[in-house]
């Protein structure tokens, strides 16, 4: 009796917790969220795929759909693609590199010439060209590169002012054995040369002769005189060189420097110096071989145009000056040609063109 009262009872409980638990609990399907979501179903909100889904059964991730992911150059890379900026276009690289191509002829230079098919500029020959083929220099055809004097330089000729001639300076040196500053030395050491006059810029080199011909300060009407150094015996001596004629004046005037000027008979420019004073000549030594006094020949003749008066005056050295209205000319020995004015304002202007 007592196990008979004691099932009962324990069947009534069980049908009270059953009852309870379907009175309280939430219905399968009523559980919706914002966006319609049922979670007693399991489903929740996926934000990126804007639908309810069950995790187990669909992940909430975006799908990648070929195709549909451009950059902003336009490349899918979703299909492998991305931007070659050096091409300019979106390329996959296990198909293309992402280099410039060089294809041949498709690099002209500024000239217009190919490197990718070997070519280059040669400024020589003003044209493209291929190394290997041909070489950028000028050919020297032996014979086809005469000088302004006709000297071939192919065949290793040069010009030699002091000789005027062409020369091969292997077979024949251009000053010969004796150089001019050894032949003015002899010169200057020639009591034949130096008892006129000291020698001045002017120079020959006589080929024939094998000869110096030093121009001379020394006067004589008609002369060109000269002091002759012979190369070979290493002596000097005086030559006049006189044509025979008489010249018109030993002392004229020309046009240079905006009016006229004091030369001498062969048309060499006097000057005057500052130091002097009437009959008195203070340049002498040093002084003397940059401004060389002009010495008077045995007959002074001058153009009636030259309004001042012509006189002489004996030097210390015993030598004869010529003077314009009393003071003493003289030469400048860096006038090597004539009508040179070089002198004109030296020693901070002491020194002036002689103008009559």
């Amino acid at each position: 009796m007592d196990l008979l009262k004691t099932i009962l009872v324990s069947v009534s409980l069980l049908l009270l917790v059953f009852y309870g638990c379907v009175q309280k609990g939430e219905v399968v399907g009523n559980d919706s969220d914002a966006h319609g979501c049922k979670g007693s179903a399991g489903y929740t909100w996926c934000e990126e795929k804007q639908k309810c889904l069950r995790s187990w059964e669909e992940k909430c991730e975006s799908p990648l759909i070929v195709g549909n992911d451009s950059d902003e150059h336009g490349c899918k890379a979703s299909a492998g693609y991305s931007w070659c900026d050096v091409k300019q276009k979106c390329i996959r690289p296990w198909e293309e590199n992402c280099t410039s191509e060089n294809l041949v002829g498709n690099d002209t230079d500024d000239h217009g010439c190919i490197p990718s098919a070997g070519y280059s500029w040669c400024e020589e020959k003003q044209k493209c060209l291929r190394s290997w083929e041909e070489n950028c220099t000028e050919a020297v055809i032996v014979g086809n590169d005469s000088d302004a004097h006709g000297c071939k330089a192919s065949a290793g000729y040069s010009w030699c002012d002091l000789k005027s001639k062409c020369v091969r300076q292997w077979e024949e040196p251009c000053e010969g054995v004796l150089t001019l500053d050894e032949a003015r030395e002899i010169a200057r050491n020639s009591s034949s040369c130096m008892i006129q006059s000291d020698i001045n810029e002017e120079f020959v080199y006589n080929n024939i002769t094998k000869t110096w011909w030093l121009g001379m300060m020394a006067y004589k009407p008609g002369c060109d005189p000269a002091c002759v150094v012979d190369e070979t015996k290493r002596t000097a001596s005086l030559n006049w060189r006189c044509t025979g004629g008489m010249p018109t004046y030993t002392i004229k005037t020309m046009d240079a420097m905006g009016g006229l000027i004091l030369t001498d008979g062969r048309g060499r420019s006097l000057y005057l110096f500052s130091d002097d004073s009437i009959n008195v000549s203070t340049c002498s030594g040093q002084c003397s071989q940059s401004f060389p006094p002009f010495v008077a020949p045995s007959t002074i003749v001058a153009p009636d145009t030259i309004s001042g008066s012509i006189g002489i005056l004996q030097r210390a050295d015993s030598n004869i000056q010529v003077t314009y209205n009393g003071m003493p000319l003289y030469y400048y020995a860096a006038d090597v040609a004539f009508g040179d004015v070089k002198g004109d304002g030296a020693n901070q202007g002491k020194w002036s063109l002689a103008r009559p």
